[in-house]
């Protein structure tokens, strides 16, 4: 076992930690070479390989004003 990993354990987890986790949400995303190209997927293969998951923030619900009134030009 890793010291690393022993720290942790021995610690415990941290709020922090689950919070940024509630934050994350798993998305498939296109994947990509060197390139920036996108990779195809090969039907001999039964996972794909032209989609990967990655953990991004979750998206914010901004307040929207309603009514705002325009600023009057001089």
């Amino acid at each position: 076992m890793g010291f690393f990993k022993w720290i942790s354990e021995f610690l415990g987890k941290s709020q922090t930690a689950e919070k940024t986790a509630d934050l994350l949400e798993e998305v498939e995303v296109r994947t990509r070479d060197k390139k920036g190209r996108f990779v195809a997927d090969d039907p001999n293969t039964p996972e794909n390989e032209a989609f990967k998951k990655v953990k991004r923030p979750k998206a914010k619900v901004s307040n929207i004003k309603k009514g705002a009134k325009p600023k009057k030009k001089k």
